[in-house]
């Protein structure tokens, strides 16, 4: 082997010996090569964790939403159920159930705790508010969770309602679709308050001894005085029922208010329209199977109440008139069951000077009224139209109450 293949093969093993060197530095280096798989492994055991955490989170999330919307509807119909005079606990419970949530049944399969439906009611009686608090609470099974909690994962659903019932309303207007269901010009002198199923327009002087109360646009000028000032007029925004205190029903044959007035032998039935033409109205219950028309020098003997399946026509001069049928939801002087367009009337008055001391009801229909110096009852149609001066509407009694706001306290 000559000079240079040894100096050749000299290098050779010299650089392997070196990577040797090298290799053996990096080992002393990093003494702990080869834990990465563990450490991967225990982040993976952290990251599945994190997962179920998540997703008994949304499960939790989900269960509290069907609860909470349980609860806002179960609030609602308890505080339905208080303005109808019914069990807003049953109704609160109903509704619950109708939504999966039955009370006292388990939360789920093998569960040791159970649903509960917890209806509390708070009055306030100077006001007629009542606010039904209802709380619902369920639970489920943990799922990934349950490797460090055995117990079911609980939530709560919490909603208070509230009724009003407005004892003192005289004049309801209750559509909600006509474009403006009360509207008054002239000269008034409310006894009471006012209600709008919708917008209300009063361009008048005078005074409304209550509130005057709408589910949209209210309009008053003319320096009509509201009493109080205070609060007053009233936007609501709210589910509203406006209950008619009486309905063609409660006069049907067999109704108590026929067979007493047969009784008394002051019942009239009219099998077709009636028209009346200077002349005396006997006293007593008139149902008509039509239209009514007064009209003339007419007078009538004593107590009256007619009802009418068709629309009422009344011109009135110096009459005054006491209502028959004295309750107990409303002294009842007329009754329409006429259904009108928005604009027309069922029952229509003109009067002077004359003193209608009962109530009036076209539960499907308008109201007009046009008067000088007269008097009427409660009033009670889809649409109220007053016109005049010196008109005055009182209910003294404060009977039934028509109107019953319900909504949501909390």
């Amino acid at each position: 082997m000559n000079v240079e293949n040894k100096i050749s093969k000299v290098k050779g093993e010299g650089k392997e010996m070196l990577k040797r060197l090298v290799n053996k530095w990096k080992d002393w280096k990093n003494p702990q090569r080869g834990q990465a798989i563990v450490l991967i492994a225990i982040l993976s055991i952290g990251l599945i964790a994190a997962m179920g955490l998540a997703i008994d989170s949304g499960r939790l999330f989900f269960l509290h939403r069907d609860l909470q919307n349980s609860a806002d509807a179960g609030a609602l119909a308890a505080a339905q159920a208080i303005c109808k005079g019914n069990n807003p606990v049953q109704a609160a419970e109903a509704l619950a159930a109708a939504n999966g949530f039955v009370q006292g049944e388990p939360y789920y399969n093998d569960a040791d705790e159970f649903i509960s439906v917890d209806v509390n009611i708070t009055d306030d009686p100077l006001y007629r508010n009542h606010f039904p608090e209802v709380k619902i609470t369920a639970g489920i099974p943990a799922a990934f969770i349950g490797i460090v909690y055995t117990g079911p994962l609980k939530a709560t659903g919490r909603a208070v309602g509230f009724c009003q019932r407005l004892d003192d309303i005289i004049i309801s207007a209750a559509s909600e679709v006509c474009d403006i269901p009360f509207s008054a010009t002239g000269d008034l002198d409310l006894a009471g308050s006012v209600y709008s199923g919708g917008n209300i327009s009063i361009s008048a002087t005078g005074s409304i001894n209550g509130f005057v109360i709408g589910e949209g646009e209210i309009a008053i000028d003319g320096g009509i005085a509201l009493v109080p000032d205070e609060g007053n007029p009233k936007s609501f925004d709210v589910p509203t029922e406006a209950t008619p205190p009486y309905i063609l029903a409660d006069f049907a044959p067999t109704s108590s208010y026929v067979i007493n007035a047969q009784n008394a032998g002051v019942y009239y039935h009219h099998d077709k329209d009636w028209v009346v033409d200077s002349s005396v109205i006997p006293w007593g219950l008139h149902y008509v199977v039509g239209d009514v028309i007064i009209t003339g020098s007419w007078s009538a003997e004593s107590y009256l109440t007619i009802v009418a399946t068709g629309s009422i026509y009344v011109e009135a001069n110096g009459q005054v008139v006491e209502p028959y049928i004295l309750g107990p939801n409303n002294a009842l002087l007329f009754y329409s069951d006429a259904k009108t367009d928005c604009g027309a009337a069922a029952v229509t008055l003109n009067l002077t000077n004359a003193t209608f001391a009962g109530g009036i009801v076209a539960p499907q229909g308008g109201i007009n009224i046009t008067s000088d110096t007269s008097t009427t009852g409660r009033l009670f149609g889809q649409e109220v139209n007053i016109s005049g001066t010196s008109i005055q509407i009182s209910d003294p009694d404060h009977l039934e109450p028509v109107v019953k706001l319900i909504g949501f306290a909390e």
